[in-house]
């Protein structure tokens, strides 16, 4: 009874997670196309590097954004503010959001999947060991976009005489990605062992 439990209320908290990141990915949409309608509206959003990766901070004090690239160049402030960004960067932070959150999505539904076939005590009955080698698949290709595409990132803010360009090069091997993908590997060829040693044991019987 305490296993059946615990595996509802890990299915539940998949569900939840789910249902959260698909609502994020939801809103990204109407808001990316409302900052391009309204983009003064994230004058107080300012656009970090933070390794690998970029970063949203509202900043509620934060100064105007300069009006012209001459007074970005010659001024002391040099933030990064989303209302400047380039159509093409607001595009390629969208779509870098877009897929991590559908990768999430993806391997919460394999898990999903595979806590129900526990439930049912079925663990070595049915191809689980199919749904942990999609969760390696899942991780493997986060792992290349993560060294292809997000170890080069090149931001654009676009002003009436001139355009100010940011760019980062980092290299940072994402290991937690790896070794999940390792891991679920390891599961997947431990599940397809099993399913095997039962059907020579259901024949040999």
């Amino acid at each position: 009874m305490k296993t059946i439990k615990t595996l509802f209320l890990a299915e539940m908290f998949f569900k939840t997670v789910m249902v959260l990141a698909g609502f994020i990915m939801i809103a990204l949409i109407p808001l990316f196309f409302h900052s391009l309608n309204s983009p003064t509206s994230y004058d107080k959003v300012i656009v970090k590097f933070d390794r690998g990766d970029i970063r949203f901070t509202y900043v509620p004090n934060a100064p105007s954004p300069p009006g012209s690239y001459a007074e970005f160049k010659k001024g002391n402030n040099k933030n990064f503010y989303f209302s400047k960004l380039s159509l093409g960067s607001k595009v390629y932070i969208l779509l870098r959001s877009l897929f991590d959150i559908g990768i999430i999505l993806l391997v919460f539904n394999q898990l999903i999947f595979f806590l129900r076939s526990v439930k049912k005590y079925s663990s070595f009955f049915v191809n689980n060991y199919i749904y942990f080698k999609r969760i390696g698949n899942y991780f493997c290709i986060l792992l290349a976009f993560n060294l292809i595409i997000k170890s080069y990132m090149d931001l654009s803010m676009i002003f009436p005489d001139g355009i100010a360009y940011e760019t980062r090069l980092s290299f940072e091997f994402p290991l937690s990605n790896c070794a999940v993908a390792i891991l679920s590997f390891v599961a997947s060829l431990v599940f397809k062992e099993g399913e095997r040693l039962r059907s020579e044991n259901d024949l040999t019987v």
